[in-house]
């Protein structure tokens, strides 16, 4: 047979309700009391400290997801006897949505190398390829577009569309998974090399 006992919980509070001083100052005092507001002070602190760790814990977790698959675009130039090549270039680790590409030369903007090749006199019979990229084209991490190749017919025309891509500038700009902006701005060959 188990015995129960009957437990008041109306008794605590008929205590705090008559606001006896004797009967207030006696349960405070009482052992039992203190030990269980200390408890629950302890209980509360606990909490608190939980929450301000695991919010540090989910912006540190939120930062390293954002960083691990960045993208991180650049432009690649290579002159290969009469061949040039301009690469767009993905060494991050995430995909980038490229949402433009503008190329800058003499103050002049141009969507494309195409333009720039009509307005500078290049000559259509150059055997030149281009590649035009839409709003939000994705660009996979390690991967190469090539954004523009041409076969010179000479070694001086070689030399001069060399000299023209020395003053040329190319600005991207691109979105990475998250939707943060990134941008990337330099000359398409340095003037030093």
């Amino acid at each position: 047979m188990v015995l129960l006992k009957t437990v008041s919980l109306n008794e605590p509070l008929n205590v705090i309700v008559q606001n006896k001083p004797e009967a207030i100052s006696e349960c405070l005092s009482n052992p039992n009391t203190i030990i269980a507001i200390c408890a629950i002070l302890i209980s509360l602190f606990g909490i608190v400290i939980s929450l301000i760790y695991y919010r540090k814990t989910l912006n540190a977790t939120i930062k390293h997801n954002k960083l691990s698959v960045e993208p991180l675009l650049f432009i690649d130039v290579s002159i290969i006897d009469n061949d040039i090549k301009v690469e767009l270039i993905n060494g991050g680790l995430g995909t980038a949505k490229l949402n433009t590409l503008k190329i800058c030369y003499n103050d002049k903007m141009f969507a494309d190398f195409n333009k720039l090749m009509k307005d500078c006199s290049i000559s259509e019979t150059e055997r030149h390829i281009y590649k035009l990229f839409d709003k939000n084209s994705p660009i996979p991490s390690n991967k190469r577009e090539d954004v523009f190749i041409i076969n010179c017919t000479s070694l001086e025309m070689t030399k001069a569309i060399e000299a023209i891509f020395k003053e040329v500038s190319v600005i991207i700009e691109y979105e990475s998974m998250y939707g943060e902006k990134k941008y990337f701005s330099d000359a398409l060959i340095p003037k030093n090399l």
